[in-house]
C-alpha cells in the first residue's frame, strides 16, 4: 500500500509540474506572440480593409488588403515596453481567449468583421456594413454589442490606441 501512495503523490507532483510549466510557457509564449487586429468588409470586390500587427517586440504595421493582396500603408513604427506591457495586460484582462470565436451574425451580403488574433487565438465579431471606421470605433467600443462584443472591441480599441491615431 505505502508503495501504490508514494507513486500516486509523485505522478500527482509531477502531474502538477508538468501543468505549472505549461501554464508558465505559455505565458511566455504569448509574450512574443504578434498581436494582429483585422477591420474588413465584404462587397462586390470581395474582403477589404486594414490589418495592425504588432510583433512580440512591439514593432509594428499597417497593410490595406484587398482580398489576399496587402499593400503597406506607411503607417509604422515600435511601441514602447511600458506601451506594450499595458497592451498585454488588457488582453489578459479580456479574457480574450475564453470568448467564443465568432460573435455576432453574419448577414446575407456584405460583412464587415473584427478579428483579433493573439498568437494561435483567433476571435472574429460580425457587425453592420459600414460600422467599423476605426477613429469611432476605439472610442464608441464600449457601447458596442453583447458583453463578450464589447469585451473583444475593447481589446481592439486597446490595440488601436496603442499605435497611436492615423
Amino acid at each position: 500500500m505505502r508503495i501504490i501512495a508514494s507513486t500516486r503523490r509523485t505522478a500527482i507532483g509531477i502531474g502538477t509540474g508538468l501543468f505549472m510549466a505549461a501554464a508558465i510557457l505559455g505565458a511566455a509564449a504569448q509574450e512574443s506572440a504578434p498581436i494582429v487586429v483585422e477591420m474588413a468588409q465584404e462587397g462586390f470586390a470581395g474582403r477589404t480593409g486594414t490589418r495592425l500587427v504588432i510583433a512580440g517586440d512591439g514593432s509594428f504595421r499597417e497593410l490595406r488588403f484587398v482580398n489576399e493582396t496587402e499593400t503597406p500603408t506607411g503607417r509604422s513604427g515600435r511601441l514602447a515596453q511600458g506601451d506594450m506591457d499595458r497592451l498585454r495586460q488588457t488582453l489578459a484582462e479580456k479574457r480574450i481567449a475564453d470568448l467564443p470565436e465568432t460573435l455576432g451574425s453574419p448577414s446575407q451580403v456584405n460583412n464587415a468583421m473584427v478579428t483579433l488574433r493573439v498568437g494561435p487565438i483567433s476571435r472574429r465579431s460580425f457587425e453592420p456594413a459600414g460600422s467599423l471606421q476605426e477613429p469611432d470605433f476605439a472610442a464608441n467600443a464600449a457601447q458596442r454589442g453583447s458583453a463578450d462584443q464589447r469585451r473583444l472591441y475593447e481589446a481592439v480599441g486597446a490595440a488601436l490606441q496603442a499605435v497611436g491615431p492615423r
